[in-house]
């Protein structure tokens, strides 16, 4: 099952680790924003990167090579209240929510994820790893009410890359995950 769009979360400002742009730090030798953009291209029509003023400065004259439908600026008050923003820009639905600091995602599971996701009747459907909670991949089917989550067994397809401890993680991981 795909998506009508996806947007992609890339405002944080990488606090855990230093500052970092995290969407901007290469794993296995590929920019981490690249592999999810191809990601969110396979599981939906439309893709867009939703930057803030945290990383719009580094990420100027990156969109036109990404193969991204729009960017947009949205103001990096917090993830929650961003992704009502690009909802209100982004109209279409479903609308995929993908974080921009995940390097290993699986379109199998994600494709998953919006057909059980869609099946609940719930306005928006977060995903849970394991026990290590949401990790910013949410489908909002029409609105933001009601609110409930699928819990997912984790996988190193959901590392999300927050530390420099997942950073090492993720470039030992590059050889199990190579070409992806």
């Amino acid at each position: 099952m795909r998506a009508a769009a996806a947007v992609i979360m890339a405002g944080g400002r990488g606090s855990r680790l230093g500052g970092a742009l995290k969407p901007l730090l290469r794993v296995c030798g590929r920019m981490i924003l690249e592999r999810v953009v191809a990601v969110a291209r396979s599981v939906s029509e439309r893709v867009v990167v939703a930057f803030s003023p945290y990383t719009l400065p580094a990420a100027v004259g990156l969109c036109p090579g990404l193969n991204v439908d729009a960017c947009i600026e949205l103001p990096g008050s917090g993830y929650p209240h961003d992704m009502r923003l690009a909802a209100g820009i982004v109209r279409t639905r479903p609308l995929l929510f993908l974080p921009s600091d995940t390097p290993f995602l699986d379109p199998k599971r994600l494709e998953d994820f919006i057909e059980e996701a869609l099946a609940t009747g719930a306005g928006l459907v977060t995903l849970e790893a394991g026990d290590q909670g949401p990790l910013g991949i949410s489908l909002l089917a029409r609105g933001f009410e009601p609110w409930t989550s699928i819990r997912q067994p984790w996988g190193p397809d959901l590392l999300n890359i927050n530390t420099s401890k997942d950073l090492a993680e993720a470039e030992r991981l590059c050889g199990a995950w190579h070409g992806r």
